[in-house]
This record gives C-alpha cells, sequence and structure tokens, in this order.
C-alpha cells in the first residue's frame, strides 16, 4: 500500500514538473519571438542610421556592404566577383522618378544571364532619401539576391548644369557619374530610367570594343542636332539613352570639368 501511494506521488510530482516545463518553454518562445521583433526593429532603425551617415560622410553608399559591417559576417560578395561575366550599369535619379527607375531595375534583373553579375551605379540628386535607396535594394531580395547597389551622390550637377536639362537635374547627373566610381570600374553602361525597359541580355552590349574612345553608343534618330555646347550643327549624335562609357579614360581627362567649362563659355 505504500509503496502504490509512493509511485502515485511520484507520478504527480513528475505530471507537475512536465506542466511547469512546457509553460516554462512556451514562455520562452514567446518571449524569443517578441525580442526577434524588437531586434528586427533595431536592425532596420541602423541600417537606415548607416546608410544615412556613411552617404553624408563619403557622398557615396554601397548598401550590400553596409548590411554586411552590421551583419558582422562575410556573404557572398567574393563569390559573385568570380562569377564569368560582371556588367556594371549606371543610372541617374531622383526622388521623383523612383517608381519608373524601379520598373528599369526589374526588367534589367529579369533578362540577365544567370552567370553574369550586375552592379548598379546610381547617381543621385535633390536629397535623394534613404528610405527611397531601400526601396530600390529590397530588389536584390525580391527579384536577384547576387545584385550589387552602389549610390552616388551626385548634386554638384544641380548648381553646375542648372537649367541645363528641364526634366531636372537628375537628367543630367549622367555627366559626373563616371568620376565618382571607385578605380576598379573601368568601363560602364549608361542607362535612362522610367522610359526604358530592357528586354535581353546586356552582355553583348557591355562588352562592344571601347579602343581608345570616351563614348561608344549607337546614332541617334535625328540629324542636324544643335550642340549645347558649342552651338554648331552636328549631322550624327550618340543616343544617350543606352552608351557605354570608358571610365578609366573620361576620369584621367576630367571630362566632367571640361563639360561644365564649355558650357559656361558657350551657354549665355
Amino acid at each position: 500500500m505504500h509503496a502504490l501511494i509512493k509511485s502515485y506521488v511520484i507520478l504527480i510530482f513528475l505530471l507537475i514538473f512536465c506542466i511547469f516545463i512546457y509553460i516554462n518553454i512556451k514562455s520562452q518562445i514567446n518571449i524569443n519571438k517578441v525580442n526577434n521583433e524588437i531586434n528586427f526593429d533595431n536592425y532596420q532603425l541602423l541600417l537606415e542610421k548607416k546608410i544615412e551617415e556613411t552617404f553624408k560622410n563619403k557622398g557615396y553608399v554601397n548598401i550590400n556592404k553596409v548590411e554586411d559591417q552590421i551583419n558582422h559576417k562575410i556573404k557572398n560578395y567574393k563569390q559573385n566577383k568570380v562569377k564569368k561575366n560582371e556588367i556594371n550599369i549606371g543610372i541617374q535619379l531622383d526622388s521623383n522618378f523612383t517608381l519608373q527607375a524601379m520598373i528599369t531595375f526589374a526588367s534589367i534583373l529579369d533578362t540577365q544571364n544567370d552567370n553574369t553579375t550586375i552592379r548598379f551605379h546610381i547617381a543621385v540628386v535633390l536629397n535623394f532619401p534613404i528610405l527611397e535607396m531601400l526601396k530600390i535594394y529590397s530588389l536584390k531580395k525580391k527579384i536577384r539576391n547576387d545584385t550589387e547597389f552602389n549610390f552616388y551622390n551626385a548634386s554638384r550637377v544641380e548648381k553646375d548644369l542648372k537649367g541645363l536639362n528641364t526634366k531636372g537635374p537628375g537628367a543630367v547627373a549622367k555627366l559626373l557619374l563616371p568620376q565618382l566610381l571607385p578605380d576598379d570600374i573601368k568601363k560602364l553602361l549608361i542607362l535612362d530610367t522610367g522610359d526604358l525597359i530592357v528586354l535581353r541580355d546586356l552582355t553583348e552590349q557591355y562588352n562592344w570594343e571601347m579602343k581608345d574612345y570616351f563614348y561608344v553608343g549607337v546614332p541617334g534618330g535625328r540629324v542636324g542636332k544643335l550642340s549645347l555646347i558649342t552651338k554648331q550643327i552636328y549631322k550624327s549624335y550618340i543616343n544617350t539613352g543606352s552608351f557605354l562609357v570608358n571610365v578609366t579614360k573620361v576620369k584621367y581627362e576630367n571630362m566632367y570639368d571640361k563639360f561644365v567649362y564649355r558650357r559656361s563659355r558657350f551657354i549665355k
């Protein structure tokens, strides 16, 4: 009889112990869930703050690298660099055309070969908001995770080329962009945003032979174009909606400052 009572006591004790463990585990799961939500919110705030700080101090921000620093781990950057092909795409942008630009970005990401690394270099003006950068950066996770996004402060054009383009300074930021790039970028394919959708792989165009030219492109749709610099009539000119830039040569010759200087002399 005593043995039976002792067994019941042990079973009741074990049952109470199991209930206690269950409640504790469930509570811990809920606590972890709350902590994860808090950490996620803090992470987002930290990411935004770090991007803003880097962009303000350097005039340039690589969001991929900022995210890597925050996470304290090495991601797939080095692996992406050794892929068979790499395309550096330059785009000019202001906050009035973010949605249109994202359509252009999405069309590029959807059509490029899987063996191609895509590196976007985006010249922004008009105090381009950090949240707008993050909207564009979200395409990395939504469409193609191996994409690299770099943003460059091109606000200098707002003063240097004021009034040159009625659509706003974002339209002429492409002139400054090549000289803002890091030295490892030798060639840049500049594309317009908003009115351009890419339908096929860009590797062939990106691999056009540059020789010793500053720029390589296709003829524009009209002849007899009036030059904004010299006020002379040219029978042919490059369509600036899509063209290649010899970044090394453009930087060495400081083409942007030469353009600004010539414009100041000939435009009244």
